[in-house]
């Protein structure tokens, strides 16, 4: 546990991802450069295709001080959300704080100051 009653997986900051249709499919990766409090953590969900298929990747996105992309680093590829692409499909996109451990009695917050979604 940190000194600020944070808990790290592995003794470091994680950001992470999670795919649900009917289980969880959760990833974890290091944070690469220290997040400033005031600036938050900008992910960007993108659809892209090769020739393996469709996918959705999930990118972390580092942002200049006026707000300009000048780096995408990939997170993770989900790419059982565009399997059935031809059914019709719910996408929902949203902040969530979750703890791995089941039997614990410490408390647990998070502070959203915001959150939006656009879609192109």
């Amino acid at each position: 546990m940190g000194q600020d009653g944070h808990r790290f997986y592995e003794n470091q900051p994680q950001l992470s991802t999670v795919g649900c249709d009917r289980w969880a499919d959760w990833s974890i990766s290091p944070l690469s450069r220290p997040v400033d409090p005031e600036r938050g953590v900008t992910l960007e969900a993108r659809r892209e295709g090769d020739e393996n298929g469709r996918s959705i990747w999930i990118y972390q996105l580092v942002l200049d001080e006026s707000g300009e992309v000048t780096e995408r680093l990939p997170l993770r590829e989900i790419c059982w959300i565009l399997a059935d692409e031809d059914d019709d499909q719910v996408l929902d996109i949203s902040p969530l704080v979750a703890r791995p451990e089941r039997n614990t009695t410490s408390q647990l917050s998070a502070e959203f100051k915001e959150f939006g979604v656009v879609w192109d």
